[in-house]
């Protein structure tokens, strides 16, 4: 596992992937450039060895691996903001906690 050299930010960009399934829409709603998500994307598709999206037209289609990583991906983007707002950082509320209460290395090696 090479989590000491995985940037966590890279998930809120696989996770607007997964949603919009195109890099400019990705870019516009996370406010950064198309040549930042492609950037994030090539970083994530060396990380887990996968294509994890695949240009079909001007969509991308997940991969296996990448639908299998939606919901962790969700769950552990609620769950760090949950505990940012514990800590008072955030006006927001937390969304409910579901399922067990796993810590992110946990989640991560699940996925290598």
């Amino acid at each position: 596992m090479r989590l000491d050299r995985f940037d966590l930010n890279l998930l809120v960009v696989l996770d607007a992937l997964l949603e919009e399934r195109n890099v400019t829409r990705t870019g516009e709603r996370l406010c950064i450039g198309q040549s930042a998500v492609s950037a994030a994307l090539k970083r994530l598709r060396d990380y887990f060895e996968d294509e994890l999206l695949v240009a079909t037209g001007r969509r991308l289609e997940p991969t296996p691996l990448a639908l299998s990583l939606v919901a962790p991906v969700r769950d552990t983007l609620l769950r760090a903001r949950a505990r940012r707002f514990r800590c008072g950082r955030v006006s927001t509320p937390p969304a409910p906690r579901t399922g067990s209460s796993s810590a992110l290395p946990t989640t991560f090696s699940a996925w290598r």
